[in-house]
């Protein structure tokens, strides 16, 4: 008897339609063992009108080579036949290959020879996957000549009716002896999809065995109809891929295979933007960057939480002198210090580099959900954005927050595509947020409406919360970033609580206002945020910036209410992005920090935009170049003006300039004690003079604050600092 084995996920039109002309075409002696990896087990009722049929519910999806392994420990028969459910009989196979298969002890597994819908012969046959065979066969070497010796014959291309010997057959349908299966411990489980087959026939080949295709056995696939059904079949082949590699030939060479294959257009594409983002955002470091006051209060903050031990509860004053940002960048800048001894570039670097991984987040976020010609448009408007490298350069608690703005959508889109498992991401970035700048807390407005969305209309990224550790992960991510606030909080009352319950309170009055000036205030916020977009994207000219954001936005609303099922990922995205500038616009507040948090929907959203402008594949590439000029022009505009335009003309002189005053100061002081004051725009605040003291400090000789014998008085303007010595 033959046990047929069928693992089916999603797929119950194909399936009915597979065992339906399986019935009909068949006069052998079989049974079918129905492995179910759906979540939803619905089909089971469909499946009593077949006869010597067991359905098996795996509970959950177990993968391909799992689902066989199960249905086959409970078959009976003498033989395996694996089968997936795309498939549609024609004619009684079933006997041949089994009378075939008993012929000669040494076949060990004979395949049917596949046709497509259209009864075109399909790919198969394939010779041994070798290193070098698939990296000329499934690399750019193969387009680029595809006629190469070494991949060209790697499918067999002329059938005749005679059983053919191959290396390898498709998964999709083949005859397997039962004692060879078991012999040789069946599919390795480590395969979820993809390359399984590979293996298995590796397997069955070293075992002693032989492998045929039988031409006469005919057998249509639909191919892909199930795969189609997966978000990250991509991820799957290729972690497949070089699991299969790996296992067979050792990791450096599934490590240098993986490099080949990877490279292509886009992969090129990325790999130079990776490589000028880095080298636009180190260039000059150590000369043209911000080094205000409010940088010198976190040197200060991070060195003394080394020298003393004492890790400080909360962060700088945020605009409203009686509230607090979170204490983590000042943590951060400790923990470079502590490595890079105290350097005052160092950080700098940090964030610098670390703007890179946010450029990698963003590749990986758009082209998971939108399409991958978005994902490269958007990595250039990344690259080369004036004000994101700017921020960057900025070793600030505000740099890190398009890095945490790309984690929680991407950490949310992934959880609303029942990716439970990405919830505790979602409130890590959150917290990571307010520990940096608590304007972004309106990103929980998002999150809570999700949330809240899920809960009423039950659906399955929601329910699946229940788990323990789902639960315990984001109490985790919770805690751990909010562990000194809290601590702060219960040592002095919680007024950081409190105080920020309050002013969220204070910014839904602001809001709600309607104040004799708000025309003025509005005017000024919508002039701010053109002058932003027009920083993020072109400094060049004034209004396209904007004009490009409103298009690309009221597109990205068209694009959603057009169809009839939203797509969550456009709604989402188009919902974080009007949140985030409703908070700036309604609070008619034209603060940089709050800018920060709008440079990754804003880039998204103009990227996909721009996609759809460039459907076709040649104004795509048109439209890959113009973005390059323009990245182009962007640079050599912001070398030309040394990093310093648009927004970041408030920071002052250099960091040369500053560093060079305070040498002077060292140098001057001649070893007696003195102390730095401030005069002039800024030196009302108390951090106006701190960058000075760290560097002072630095370079050998502290500020005091009493007694001392000098004092040294800084004013500074936009281009230079004066110095004035009293005694």
């Amino acid at each position: 008897m033959i046990s047929i084995i069928i693992v089916h996920y999603r797929n119950e039109k194909d399936l009915i339609e597979c065992l339906s002309s399986l019935y009909q075409n068949t006069k052998e002696n079989f049974e079918v063992i129905i492995v179910d990896n759906s979540e939803n087990q619905k089909i089971k009722h469909r499946l009593s009108k077949f006869k010597n049929l067991e359905y098996i519910s795996s509970k959950r999806n177990i993968g391909y080579g799992a689902g066989i392994n199960l249905g086959v420990k409970h078959a009976s028969g003498e033989y395996i036949f694996v089968l997936n459910p795309d498939t549609i009989f024609t004619e009684d196979i079933l006997g041949r290959l089994a009378k075939k298969l008993n012929k000669e002890k040494q076949i060990g597994i004979i395949a049917p020879l596949l046709y497509t819908p259209s009864n075109k012969i399909m790919e198969q046959g394939a010779r041994e996957l070798t290193p070098l065979l698939a990296i000329f066969k499934f690399s750019f070497i193969d387009k680029l000549w595809n006629k190469n010796p070494i991949s060209k014959n790697f499918w067999i291309k002329k059938w005749n009716n005679k059983p053919k010997q191959v290396d390898n057959i498709p998964g999709s349908a083949f005859l397997i002896k039962k004692n060879v299966f078991e012999k040789i411990g069946g599919f390795d489980e480590n395969y979820f999809l993809y390359f399984e087959e590979f293996d298995l026939c590796k397997r069955v080949r070293g075992a002693g065995y032989k492998i045929f295709i039988d031409p006469s056995s005919k057998l249509i696939h639909k191919w892909g109809t199930t795969t189609k059904l997966l978000d990250n079949k991509d991820d799957i082949f290729k972690k497949s891929r070089f699991y299969y590699f790996r296992k067979h030939f050792g990791i450096i060479k599934a490590l240098i295979i993986e490099i080949f294959l990877n490279i292509n257009f886009n992969s090129l594409v990325l790999l130079s933007a990776i490589a000028v983002a880095t080298t636009i955002r180190l260039y000059k470091i150590d000369e043209y960057i911000p080094y205000y006051g409010d940088i010198g209060w976190f040197y200060l903050s991070a060195r003394d939480a080394l020298l003393t031990g004492s890790l400080p509860l909360v962060g700088i004053t945020s605009s409203h002198l009686w509230l607090h940002q979170g204490p983590i960048w000042t943590y951060l800048v400790a923990f470079v210090f502590y490595i890079y001894k105290f350097n005052p570039i160092a950080p700098y670097v940090f964030t610098a580099v670390f703007d890179i991984f946010t450029l990698i987040l963003i590749y990986k976020l758009v082209k998971q959900f939108f399409t991958k010609e978005a994902a490269l448009i958007a990595s250039l408007i990344y690259v080369f954005s004036p004000a994101i490298i700017l921020s960057a350069r900025a070793a600030y608690h505000t740099s890190l927050i398009p890095f945490f703005v790309a984690l929680f959508i991407y950490s949310l889109f992934r959880w609303v595509n029942n990716k439970k498992f990405y919830f505790p991401l979602i409130i890590f970035s959150l917290v990571m947020l307010y520990n940096f700048e608590l304007q972004t807390i309106v990103l929980s407005v998002v999150f809570i409406g999700v949330f809240v969305y899920g809960f009423v209309k039950k659906k399955d990224w929601y329910s699946g919360l229940h788990n323990a550790k789902i639960l315990l992960f984001s109490l985790i991510a919770f805690i751990i970033p909010m562990l000194p606030i809290i601590i702060y909080d219960f040592k002095n009352g919680f007024p950081q609580t409190i105080v920020f319950l309050g002013w969220i309170l204070y910014k839904i009055l602001k809001s709600a206002s309607l104040s004799i000036n708000m025309t003025n205030s509005f005017s000024q916020v919508f002039s701010f945020l053109n002058s932003s977009f027009q920083n993020i994207f072109f400094p060049h000219t004034n209004l396209i910036a904007s004009v490009v954001v409103a298009i690309s936005t009221l597109f990205l609303l068209l694009k959603t209410l057009k169809h009839k099922k939203l797509k969550k990922e456009f709604l989402l995205l188009l919902l974080i992005f009007i949140v985030l500038l409703g908070s700036i616009v309604l609070n008619k507040t034209s603060s940089n920090a709050y800018l920060m948090s709008l440079f990754v929907p804003v880039v998204i959203v103009v990227s996909i935009f721009i996609s759809y402008l460039a459907r076709n594949r040649y104004l795509f590439y048109l439209g890959v170049l113009i973005l390059s000029i323009v990245g182009y022009l962007n640079i050599t505009y912001l070398i030309s003006n040394n990093y310093f335009i648009g927004f970041s003309r408030g920071y002052g002189p250099t960091f040369q300039d500053r560093l060079n005053v305070a040498r002077y100061m060292v140098e001057n002081s001649n070893g007696k004690t003195f102390t730095i004051l401030g005069r002039g725009p800024g030196s009302e605040f108390e951090n106006f003079t701190m960058n000075y003291q760290y560097l002072t400090w630095y370079l050998g000789k502290s500020s005091v604050t009493k007694n001392a014998d000098l004092i040294y008085i800084i004013t500074e303007t936009p281009s230079e600092i004066k110095i004035v010595k009293h005694k």
